[in-house]
């Protein structure tokens, strides 16, 4: 690539982050609590992180011009396209055949693994995406916000974990972005392919972009009965390889007639969000009809009457923690009544589930249960007892209990 290309790319690299990963990340470091561990886990983190670059210095192969000149041409080609100083960043081979790799930093500097499986399975311009890809979470910050570590360490609400969870989601959009970006959608979506494959590719496994957007039409076309595949971390998740798939269409990108501008695709975006945010649940909600004898959603009360049993299932925790939690997604009022149902509340979540839900669509199904998970990980754990409630609560929803276990990933 010449200077105007980069210089071209530079300035796309910086318009392509998704808006609402932008919103989002700016909108929960402004938290209290966020903002406290943050500051009060630098110290830790500095220490933590030379450790681990101790570490990679004595055990991983670190990428330069003499020892990998294939490698450091891709890391080249991805800093020049997202104008970071590759003086900042240092890349390292990790020995091992899990696919996979990863990004952190260490001050100034990005650090990048990549593990030896993975780099046996891509082949150029294919890395160059994942090179990209991680680059991407440095270039845009995502560092910042450090959300495993804030659902480990510190209790900030289901609320706001449900927010920090579609956070999540979002800045992966952002991330492949970047990589789209050092790479080409050929190579970015046959290595999406290749890490979900472990690594299958000719002749087992032909890649053919034409073929594989006939799939993606088959997968809008179900993707509102199955919304779950929408929350997993697998590589072909349908949420990012829509998101990916349309960026690409950009005018900047394709000579295509029916170009899209970054605008377009986030509107696109924005409306699959939608779908999968619990947080906008609630304005939905004041369209919807009400329960008759009260002033409570029958969406809200199966909520509350399912927490609470699983809440219930090895005694609710002394501090309040969960229960708090549970206020903050439904109320006061709609806990108490739950509280006082007690060694009913599952009984009666079937009741209103069989009297005023029996036609509720599997994506409000998946933020229900995103909700209850949050609750019930209020305390910092979820034992096998309330996990084995969660089980019964996924049945009685008509839910694939493998839900359960895409969520916990990203919490635990």
């Amino acid at each position: 690539m010449n200077s105007e290309t980069f210089t071209k790319l530079n300035k796309l690299s910086s318009e392509a982050r998704y808006p609402g990963d932008i919103l989002l990340q700016n909108q929960l470091l402004k938290i209290k609590e966020i903002n406290d561990y943050i500051k009060n886990t630098k110290k830790n983190f500095k220490t933590s992180s030379d450790h681990r670059y101790q570490e990679l210095l004595c055990h991983s192969l670190k990428i330069t011009k003499k020892t990998s000149p294939y490698i450091f041409k891709g890391i080249s080609k991805c800093a020049n396209t997202l104008g970071i100083d590759i003086g900042n960043v240092e890349v390292f081979i990790c020995a091992s055949r899990e696919i996979n790799a990863w990004c952190a930093r260490n001050g100034e500097k990005i650090l990048i693994g990549l593990n030896s499986g993975l780099i046996d399975c891509l082949d150029f311009d294919e890395l160059c995406f994942v090179i990209g890809h991680e680059l991407g979470h440095a270039f845009y910050e995502h560092h910042k916000l450090p959300a495993y570590g804030i659902c480990q360490s510190i209790n900030i609400g289901s609320s706001r974990i449900l927010k920090l969870m579609s956070w999540s989601r979002q800045s992966e959009i952002s991330a492949d972005r970047a990589g789209l970006l050092c790479s080409n959608i050929d190579a970015t979506i046959s290595s999406l392919i290749k890490l979900s494959t472990g690594g299958l590719s000719d002749p087992v496994v032909n890649v053919d972009l034409d073929e594989f957007e006939k799939q993606l039409d088959d997968i809008d076309k179900f993707i509102d009965k199955n919304s779950d595949l929408m929350y997993t971390t697998h590589p072909l998740n349908p949420f990012r390889i829509r998101a990916i798939f349309e960026f690409s269409k950009i005018d900047q990108l394709n000579s295509m007639k029916n170009k899209l501008t970054i605008d377009d695709v986030n509107k696109q975006i924005d409306e699959i969000v939608e779908k999968m945010n619990p947080s906008k649940i609630k304005k939905k909600k004041t369209s919807a009809s009400k329960d008759e004898g009260n002033n409570f959603h029958p969406i809200d009360a199966y909520t509350a009457f399912a927490s609470y049993y699983v809440l219930s299932a090895d005694g609710i925790d002394s501090g309040g923690k969960e229960l708090k939690s549970l206020e903050e997604i439904v109320g006061k009022t709609l806990t108490d009544i739950a509280e006082d149902a007690a060694e009913n509340a599952f009984k009666q979540a079937q009741d209103i589930r069989a009297s005023k839900l029996s036609k509720i669509n599997k994506a409000m199904k998946c933020q229900t249960l995103e909700k209850i998970i949050a609750v019930s990980r209020a305390d910092g754990e979820i034992t096998k007892k309330e996990r084995d409630h969660l089980g019964q609560i996924c049945d009685d929803l008509g839910m694939n209990q493998s839900f359960i276990e895409n969520i916990l990933k990203f919490l635990d």
